[in-house]
């Protein structure tokens, strides 16, 4: 699914490539924007965790703030599926807001082993 793009996600497919019953998966997510809004939150985590680690040690404002915005470049070729999460929610961020919306609860989100990124 990485390589067809979130539009290839779909609950019944996620069921399946997790080997469980659609209605099992819905019991957790309350569709594909909360399962999308979930992704894109943990991908933004990855990228701030990978800011933090480039930056640390660094006592230069300024450099620190080459070094954040030169992480965005890094991240887009060493992750490109988290970098199109995240730049999908960008240009649209109802998957965000749906899942915020939805619970304050991230935990069950992602039981199927493999739905998210660790």
């Amino acid at each position: 699914m990485i390589a067809e793009g979130v539009e290839a996600l779909t609950m019944a497919r996620l069921a399946r490539e997790c080997d469980a019953a659609v209605g099992a998966v819905y019991r957790y997510l309350p569709g594909k924007s909360a399962l999308l809004g979930g992704l894109q939150l943990r991908s933004v985590r990855v990228l701030a965790d990978l800011v933090e680690l480039r930056v640390a040690g660094i006592a230069d404002p300024i450099e620190r703030i080459q070094l954040a915005f030169g992480t965005w470049s890094v991240f887009s070729l060493e992750s490109p599926a988290l970098f199109r999460l995240i730049d999908d929610s960008l240009s649209d961020p109802r998957h965000i807001w749906t899942r915020m919306i939805a619970t304050r609860s991230s935990s069950s989100y992602f039981r199927c082993s493999g739905a998210a990124p660790s």
